[in-house]
């Protein structure tokens, strides 16, 4: 069964207990941003085509069964689970990634908001790209977007498995 999620308030509707839980697919029409929920899809969380200007943002967390699909995707503890993700934009703000060293001959670029993120995408050579993502200083889901971000993948294999396994403690301990 797929659920359709329109607005914010219609998340916050279906959660209890901060958790926002889905038995199967979710489709999503709006932005998420919602600092104290983790939410957990059996099936796939994806925007609607036309809603692809949309990420989420999820304090607690995000896990999926299937696979996430959308523009960005944060959560404030790292904590995403899917056995797919695929994204196209970069979470964060521009000073983020000018102040990261793998960056640094790009910062100006990344700093001039008259310039867009794909003007950083022709910027950089493929071989360059290789070289950004494999920083050891990069958190794994913002280097797996990056990856996305610069085309070397079309999505990334999180591997994760059933979020039916994700226990009430690691819920609570996300909301901390």
């Amino acid at each position: 069964m797929e659920v359709k999620i329109k607005t914010q308030a219609e998340l916050e509707a279906v959660t209890k207990d901060g958790i926002a839980r889905f038995d199967g697919d979710v489709s999503v029409e709006c932005r998420l941003k919602v600092p104290g929920i983790f939410i957990l899809a059996i099936g796939s969380i994806r925007f609607s085509e036309w809603a692809t200007v949309w990420g989420i943002e999820a304090g607690g967390g995000i896990k999926a069964g299937s696979d996430i699909e959308a523009l960005f995707v944060f959560s404030f503890r790292f904590e995403v689970g899917a056995k797919f993700l695929k994204t196209k934009l970069l979470p964060f703000w521009r000073e983020f990634y000018a102040a990261m060293p793998p960056l640094a001959k790009w910062a100006a670029l990344i700093r001039d908001e008259h310039k867009c993120w794909n003007d950083l995408r022709k910027a950089v050579t493929r071989e360059e790209s290789e070289e950004i993502v494999k920083w050891d200083g990069w958190h794994p889901l913002i280097a797996a977007q990056l990856r996305m971000f610069f085309g070397l993948v079309d999505r990334v294999e999180l591997g994760v498995g059933n979020p039916e396994q994700t226990t009430k403690q690691e819920v609570a301990s996300s909301a901390e």
